[in-house]
């Protein structure tokens, strides 16, 4: 492999990790949130812990397509040197 190809892979690496960060992130919290208030109420409901995370990864996905689909196709152009 040619230094040139593991750059762009390297790249395509870093920007995928950079892109699912605010989703995992979302997941996190929501998975954070619900730990802690069915700790506090003591009520060990399942659809407490899916629910939310599943809206709030929904949320975050949808709030940030745009971005990552923007983020996709600048990648896409600078590989393919189109841009």
């Amino acid at each position: 492999m040619s230094a040139e190809t593991m750059d762009i892979v390297i790249q395509g690496l870093v920007l995928t990790c950079w892109l699912a960060l605010p989703i995992a992130l979302a997941g996190l919290l929501a998975g954070l949130i619900g730990s802690v208030l069915q700790a506090i109420t003591t009520w060990r409901d399942p659809t407490l812990s899916y629910v939310p995370r599943l809206l709030a990864v929904s949320l975050t996905l949808a709030f940030s397509a745009p971005w990552i689909a923007e983020e996709i196709t600048t990648f896409a152009q600078l590989a393919w040197g189109w841009g």
